[in-house]
């Protein structure tokens, strides 16, 4: 006969969102208080949803005027700015506020890069040559990894890690 044995098992009922009770639940892999969840949940998403729309208006002001070059998407400038910033929130992301990166690296950069559109511009590219759009993805992409390279080089040096941290 098979005994199972549960120990050290408690349930800790859930408090309503917001108010502050004091006890400790799992968020993601973190253990923190419930209000702080809550709180800490609805600014973030706050901070995504302004960077979000403010990098979309960016990201359509910008593009009015641009036409690709033969070689390139149209969006391929708008792509590696959005790249370079986020290499350089990546730099000196020990240095400011989680909601921050939120707000420039997914809210933000998020809006302002755009990746349908890429995508869009690359099938127009392969109804003139296969080869073209396959070359333009992967300048595309390479210049991408290199602003972000140049975005962490960036902020690394304007922004440096203080030697406490």
């Amino acid at each position: 006969m098979v005994k199972l044995v549960i120990r050290h098992a408690q349930l800790i009922p859930a408090a309503p969102i917001g108010i502050p009770d004091g006890r400790a639940t799992r968020a993601g892999s973190l253990a923190v208080k419930k209000s702080q969840t809550a709180w800490a949940t609805a600014l973030m998403f706050c901070a995504v949803f302004a960077g979000g729309a403010a990098g979309s208006l960016v990201r359509e002001a910008l593009s009015l005027g641009i036409s690709g070059l033969p070689i390139l998407t149209e969006t391929f400038g708008i792509n590696i700015a959005a790249c370079f910033v986020l290499g350089w929130l990546y730099a000196i992301r020990h240095r400011v506020h989680a909601h921050v990166l939120h707000l420039g690296a997914v809210g933000f950069c998020g809006g302002l890069s755009t990746f349908s559109s890429f995508v869009a511009e690359l099938e127009r590219l392969a109804e003139v040559s296969f080869g073209l759009a396959l070359t333009a993805a992967g300048l595309e992409i390479v210049a991408g990894l290199f602003a972000a390279i140049l975005g962490e080089t960036a902020g690394r040096r304007f922004f440096p890690r203080r030697s406490s941290e």
